[in-house]
């Protein structure tokens, strides 16, 4: 389960935590290496592999979200099977500094 729950930072700031642990930039990181790692073993050269999921991750960076042209584009618009995969987009008011603290989960299945 992913949760957002609102950080002390700055107005908007968001602790992001997976199964109830904080994750840092160095996890992030490792995990994004693996997941290259394991493209790269699944679609050798010729094929993308892991530059593929780079590009994605880059493209979704840039837009600041995850939209459908971008999954589209990389043919991962998958329509759901069950109600078990959700996804929750955080509301724009959750960040008003006038909106008593929230916490917000995601729940995602890959």
């Amino acid at each position: 389960m992913i949760e957002y729950i609102k950080g002390n930072k700055a107005e908007g700031d968001l602790i992001v935590r997976v199964n109830g642990h904080q994750i840092t930039f160095k996890e992030l990181a490792e995990i994004c290496i693996q997941l290259c790692k394991n493209e790269d073993n699944n679609y050798p050269f010729p094929a993308l592999g892991g530059t593929y999921l780079r590009n994605f991750l880059l493209e979704c960076i840039d837009a600041r979200e995850v939209t459908d042209a971008i999954l589209n584009r990389y043919q991962l618009n998958e329509t759901p099977k069950n109600d078990s995969n959700k996804n929750l987009q955080l509301e724009k008011s959750n960040f008003s500094s006038d909106k008593e603290e929230k916490e917000k989960t995601v729940e995602e299945k890959s």
